[in-house]
């Protein structure tokens, strides 16, 4: 049997509003076709047949976050009429040779937890499936305080409802909507059965992706006739504690991050790097490589 694995999702606030944030959950919908979602019920005829195949779907959704071949999270039932939830931990492997065909059948690693045990540091994520309503207000099982997002799914009359919920002061809307598109994008691959594709053959870049990117390039910035460094320098002596850099395990302030690359300037000087010579750059993007 396949074992835990460190598994944690980063955590993507919005620098704007990471301050304001209250510790209240939202939710974003996973909006799926028709299409997909007649297909999704023909094809998996059982609720843990649907659940595994939307498991399989978000491993490979955290698998472009975690950067690792071996995943897991928590995996809950609810029971109508009953407060106790069902409570596994799933383990999967989910390397680039992987055809889609050998994941659809592949069976899912799972050990049976206490909810109230799950090691959220080993995880930061959980698949629900939530107890069928007939009334779309009823309440149902909160969201845990350690766990960053909940990929939900929850039958109305009979029809799927998909939604990923999160927690305000840690994931930004627009990431989580981001991160429900792909979802629905690798939902509607793994059921489309003559697309037998590697993993590493998947294009996770969506048409909204494109439309994005597309809009933050529409138009050229101005041609500036300054050298980089002298411009970072002139922020931080402008702005020295103002935040210049947020990534997913740390930021530096203008201050900070002058001193960091003032540093690595004097360094590669003394390894004889001028002016015209290439450095080839070879790190990994976190804060811990940078200090």
């Amino acid at each position: 049997m396949e074992q835990s694995v460190q598994c944690c999702l980063p955590c993507f606030p919005n620098p704007a509003s990471r301050s304001t944030s209250s510790r209240t959950p939202a939710s974003v919908p996973v909006s799926l076709t028709d299409h997909d979602l007649d297909l999704l019920k023909s094809t998996y005829k059982s609720a843990a047949a649907i659940d595994a195949i939307l498991i399989k779907a978000w491993a490979l959704v955290l698998r472009c976050y975690i950067g690792s071949d071996e995943l897991s999270l928590g995996y809950q039932k609810e029971q109508a009429g009953d407060s106790h939830l069902q409570s596994h931990v799933v383990a999967i492997s989910i390397s680039d040779e992987v055809r889609l065909s050998e994941l659809r059948q592949r069976e899912l690693s799972t050990t049976k937890s206490d909810a109230d045990q799950f090691d959220f540091l080993s995880f930061n994520t959980v698949f629900i499936r939530k107890a069928e309503k007939d009334d779309i207000d009823s309440s149902s099982e909160t969201l845990p305080d350690t766990c960053r997002i909940r990929f939900c799914i929850e039958d109305y009359f009979g029809r799927p409802s998909l939604s990923l919920e999160y927690w305000r002061d840690e994931m930004s809307a627009g990431h989580v909507t981001c991160m429900a598109q792909v979802v629905s994008e690798i939902i509607d691959q793994l059921l489309t059965t003559h697309n037998d594709r590697t993993i590493a053959e998947l294009d996770f870049f969506t048409p909204q992706d494109s439309r994005r990117v597309a809009k933050w390039n529409n138009s050229m910035p101005p041609t500036r006739d300054s050298c980089i460094h002298d411009i970072v320098q002139k922020q931080a002596r402008r702005w020295p504690v103002k935040e210049a850099i947020c990534a997913w395990d740390g930021s530096f302030t203008y201050s900070e991050f002058d001193s960091v690359t003032s540093r690595f300037a004097s360094y590669l000087q003394s390894k004889g790097v001028g002016p015209e010579t290439m450095v080839p750059l070879c790190f990994e993007k976190t804060v811990s490589s940078c200090t």
